[in-house]
C-alpha cells in the first residue's frame, strides 16, 4: 500500500474501512486548551461495519487530567 514513501489509498470502497482495522496511538490538541493522548482500536463488528473506540487521558491547560473515552460505529455506504 506504500509507494516511495507515499500512501496509496485503497482502490475499492470496501478496502478503505478494512484498511483501518487495528490499534493506533492518538495524540490530539483540542482548541489550544487541552490535549488527549491515548489509543484507538478499530474492530470489525458486522459486515461493512467497524467500531472505533478511543481511550486516553485528557489534560486541560489548567493542569487538570481526566480519563476520556468515545466510541463510534463506522458503516460503509
Amino acid at each position: 500500500m506504500t509507494t516511495s514513501g507515499n500512501i496509496t489509498p485503497p482502490s475499492r470502497p470496501g478496502a478503505i474501512l478494512q484498511s483501518l482495522i487495528g490499534s493506533w496511538a492518538i495524540e490530539r490538541r483540542v482548541d489550544d486548551m487541552a490535549t488527549l493522548t491515548g489509543s484507538v482500536n478499530f474492530e470489525p463488528s458486522a459486515e461493512n461495519e467497524a467500531v472505533y473506540h478511543e481511550t486516553g487521558t485528557l489534560r486541560l491547560s489548567t493542569g487538570y487530567e481526566a480519563a476520556a473515552e468515545r466510541k463510534y460505529i463506522y458503516r460503509q455506504c
